[in-house]
Parts: structure tokens; sequence; C-alpha cells
């Protein structure tokens, strides 16, 4: 791992069939978890940035071109990121919450509990005329 030059010495525990550790000579400890068959000239996944836009335009959407919007995304420990969308009112903040697996886009609306894709909204961010 590394630089072709690096001689760090290493051990690798197998965990399951799906996760492996990495315990380096200096005392870091890395894991590494199976994702997917696919190479990596095929692998996508959506990054917190990204799921962020696709959600205020998902929210967007949804509520009629609202355009003061803010949003955050944090990655949970199953793997999912939730992104609570902000819209800033004069007298109050409203806000949607969308929990989405990163490789598809795809959820639940944790308001209604009904599915909700992100990933139609690509268009909308990848737009050169689009706002982000």
């Amino acid at each position: 791992m590394g630089s072709a030059g690096n001689t760090s010495a290493c051990t690798l525990d197998r965990m399951d069939a799906e996760h492996i550790t990495i315990k380096w000579e200096d005392g870091r400890e890395e894991s590494l978890s199976y994702i997917s068959e696919e190479g990596s000239g095929e692998f996508r996944f959506y990054s917190n940035n990204t799921l962020r836009n696709l959600a205020m335009s998902c929210y967007s959407r949804a509520f009629e071109g609202m355009k003061r919007l803010s949003a955050a995304a944090v990655t949970n420990k199953d793997g999912t990121v939730t992104i609570r969308v902000y819209e800033n009112q004069e007298d109050h903040n409203s806000a949607a919450w969308y929990t989405v697996d990163r490789r598809t886009g795809k959820g639940i609306d944790a308001n209604t509990g009904e599915a909700v894709d992100l990933s139609v909204f690509d268009e909308d961010i990848s737009s050169p005329n689009t706002e982000k």
C-alpha cells in the first residue's frame, strides 16, 4: 500500500468474508470492507456534497422553487447518508430529512416515510445554468 518504495510492515486479519483489518507496525489500524464486485472503472457513488445539492433540488421542486435553502449531510454507521435541507423563511426555518443509499441516491423521506430517489435530480445540478 502506498508508494512503490514503501516497506512498512503490516498484518492482515480477516474478520469475516467481507471485512479485513490492516494493522501497521506503527500501531495504526485500517478496516477494509467489501462493497461491490464492480471494478474501479464501473463503481460509482454520490459524495456528501452532491447528495446535499440533489436534496435541495428535490425539496425545491416539491415546494415550488423555494430559493433560500441550505443543507447538511452526515454519513451514518450503516453507510447510508442523512441529508437535512433547511428553508430559511423570515419567521422560521422548515426542514426535510432524507436518508439515502450513497450508491443509488434512493431512500426515504423521514418526514413522510415515503420513498425518495434523489438521483432523478442529477440533471438539475449538472446543468451549467443551474445555481449550485
